[in-house]
């Protein structure tokens, strides 16, 4: 059985006349039960979303654009069907008489016997091939995804609608993309819309923040100013005395008398106040740097209709290939491009275990200081040192990339409206930061309700915590699979994120996230050893959620960070060098 009549290559026919022909090969009935297909299961996506916005208003813009898409495609297969209003009424109320997919499908489940002598079939028929079989299923999806792509634009929610009448008629996902692969091989789509290069949309990103971060900055100023400054002025005398009695043991009398006085109050006030002052504005200007590097690294670039974009959350050196973790996702899933962002801060990243954990050591270093002679002196400061420890978290590296990845996100989702990598439906995967990259991207495009521009959704071990309101928002820009995989056993990102965040709230990616609507939470506690094995079984989890993969593993670069260049010696550099040595 083929399907080749309707795009093969040595034919000159266009979509359009390709859709002409379809009807031709439909009878009455399965014109009418291809379309009903297509309602019902439209109808389904629109009900899904209108029960889900009924306990949260958060989804009623996903609701209500959904409900848009659903009209115009079916005025599209209404016009091209030939479909009278007599008929259409009869479509539309189908669900209402009970009429399910169920009962539609086996019309369409059927083969059709014709001459190959049809426009594409073939143009020298002989006595053994004067015939050609079809599957009528393959008939109709053909048909769909030509009116699907009619307008150029593939919406997100056009290729969930495929595939989810594909379902119904029996059909296996990874068909329907290898179907998707062949046609579009024999068609060339035209994009309609005109796009930006990245790097435009990049520097419109940061001139629209610069604004926002001087205000950032100037709150940060006062802010740790004045925490610190009333800090140190309450307990200036007791800071006074203590310093006082240190540096008497070390023969410098008389500070005691100064420090404690009104004059010692004053000075360390107001020093303590303009450190402060100092080191916060510093810190935030670590904290609202603009995105320098956000490039985008082909891994699989064959001019699919669809793509994934991956977002790493760290590297493992400076030579590091972003693009390793994903690169056993089979070609045939769709393009493959990764994402390169900040790689200096995901270097950075790599360390904030070491600092964290000099963190412990220096509090176990306090304690044996309490039984020194600035006993005193440690205790009293207990609360100031408190407060100065929340601004060595801003300026902490871990701090620095959750407000980093953040920022990334939004020229993430620029990227995605302005259709920089075409108007075909993406979708998403990222672990540890990547995945808040991803985040706060598609809460971007929730705010600018961008429906129909992300298919699906992969985030693991994610450094994100929202508020359910939230997610249900980003889950609302997403037209088919949200995965959250979490891990319980990842101590490692619950010790971090617990450490920057004051242990307020939990991590998505220690935790399911519930109450959101179709959010599918996978745990994968039993394939992780912990947070840093994120990136070498990335392959295993890919493959636990659905994914066709070419390997379990990937193979890491055969390189030494730490060894020097490789030279090459000719046989003269070599004799030189032999005879230097001997001198």
């Amino acid at each position: 059985m083929r399907t080749q009549y309707l795009f093969n290559e040595e034919t000159s026919m266009t979509p359009l006349s390709q859709m002409q022909q379809t009807k031709t090969l439909l009878t009455e009935g399965q014109r009418i039960a291809y379309v009903g297909l297509c309602r019902l299961v439209t109808r389904e996506m629109v009900q899904t979303l209108a029960l889900a916005a009924k306990g949260a208003k958060e989804l009623e813009p996903a609701r209500e654009s959904c409900y848009h898409w659903a009209n115009k495609i079916m005025g599209r297969l209404y016009r091209h069907m030939d479909v009278d209003s007599a008929e259409q009424r009869m479509i539309e109320q189908l669900a209402e008489h009970g009429v399910t997919s169920d009962d539609l499908v086996p019309s369409l489940s059927a083969t059709a016997i014709l001459p190959s002598t049809l426009p594409g079939v073939t143009k020298n028929p002989t006595n053994l091939d004067r015939t050609v079989t079809l599957d009528i299923r393959w008939t109709v999806l053909c048909d769909l995804f030509l009116a699907l792509i009619a307008d150029s634009v593939y919406d997100a929610r056009s290729r969930v609608l495929l595939g989810r009448c594909a379902e119904k008629l029996g059909l296996e996902w990874m068909d329907v993309v290898r179907f998707e692969r062949r046609l579009t091989e024999a068609l060339e789509i035209q994009e309609a819309v005109k796009q930006k290069e990245h790097g435009e949309v990049l520097e419109g990103r940061r001139l629209k923040d610069r604004q926002k971060r001087y205000l950032m900055m100037g709150l940060a100023t006062v802010g740790g100013g004045l925490v610190i400054g009333l800090s140190a002025g309450l307990l200036a005398p007791v800071i006074g005395a203590g310093l006082g009695t240190a540096l008497a043991t070390i023969g410098v009398g008389g500070t005691s008398t100064f420090l404690g006085g009104a004059g010692g109050v004053a000075l360390i006030s107001t020093g303590a106040t303009l450190s402060g002052a100092t080191i916060g504005g510093k810190a935030m200007a670590r904290r609202t740097r603009d995105v320098k590097t956000f490039d985008v690294q082909p891994l699989h670039n064959n001019k699919r209709v669809n793509f994934f974009i991956t977002v790493p959350g760290f590297m493992a050196g400076p030579r590091d290939d972003v693009r390793l973790p994903f690169s056993t996702i089979d070609p045939v899933m769709g393009d493959v491009l990764s994402i390169l962002w900040e790689p200096e801060m995901m270097g950075d990243t790599g360390n904030a275990l070491k600092i964290l954990t000099s963190e412990v050591l220096s509090s176990a270093g306090q304690q044996v200081l309490a039984a020194t002679l600035m006993a005193t002196l440690m205790s009293a400061l207990q609360w100031p040192i408190m407060l100065t420890k929340l601004s060595y978290l801003i300026d902490n590296p871990w701090s620095n990339a959750l407000d980093r990845a953040r920022q990334a996100g939004a020229v993430l989702a620029d990227i995605l409206l302005n259709r920089r990598l075409g108007v075909r439906p993406v979708s998403l995967i990222g672990y540890s930061l990547g995945a808040r990259v991803i985040f706060f991207a598609l809460l971007e495009l929730a705010k600018q309700n961008a429906f129909g521009v992300v298919q699906e959704v992969y985030l693991f071990g994610a450094t994100v915590t929202a508020s359910i309101k939230v997610w249900r928002q980003v889950r609302g820009v997403v037209a088919g699979r949200f995965v959250n995989g979490f891990a319980m056993n990842d101590w490692i990102l619950g010790y971090l994120f617990r450490a920057t965040t004051g242990g307020l709230q939990t991590v998505a990616g220690l935790r399911p996230i519930e109450h959101v609507p179709d959010l599918e939470n996978v745990n994968v506690t039993h394939i992780l050893e912990g947070h840093m094995s994120y990136r070498t079984k990335m392959p295993k989890l890919l493959a636990h959620v659905g994914f066709k993969t070419t390997a379990d593993h990937f193979d890491e670069p055969d390189f030494d960070p730490d060894a020097p260049d490789r030279e090459v010696l000719t046989e003269e550099e070599l004799e030189r060098r032999r005879l230097e040595k001997e001198k």
